[in-house]
């Protein structure tokens, strides 16, 4: 086993642990407060997830390592965009609905 293989996997670990979080922590007082992001940052930890599988399950298809390679790296500007997204405008929401 390939050290790239065993680092795709541990980002694929990574990736479901960030779903289950974020699953978990909508359910939460906060997250009923704040639905919207906690579903966009679940939908980031997802494409992190993809991610990271893109280049494993591609390669044991048979799939060109270079298809796989534009995908892992568009699924992760997708997941980087949305975290990024989620991280500035939570606390604006945040401090508006503490002002109410």
């Amino acid at each position: 086993m390939s050290l790239n293989i065993l680092f795709e996997i541990l980002g694929a670990i990574v990736g479901i642990v960030f779903v289950y979080i974020n699953i978990k922590a909508s359910r939460s007082l906060t997250g009923s407060f704040f639905k919207k992001y906690y579903r966009w940052m679940t939908l980031g930890a997802i494409f992190l997830f993809l991610g990271f599988t893109t280049d494993v399950v591609g390669g044991w298809f048979g799939v060109s390592e270079n298809i796989t390679e534009v995908l892992h790296h568009v699924e992760l500007l997708i997941f980087g965009v949305i975290f990024i997204f989620a991280a500035r405008i939570l606390p604006k929401e945040a401090a508006e609905h503490i002002k109410s």
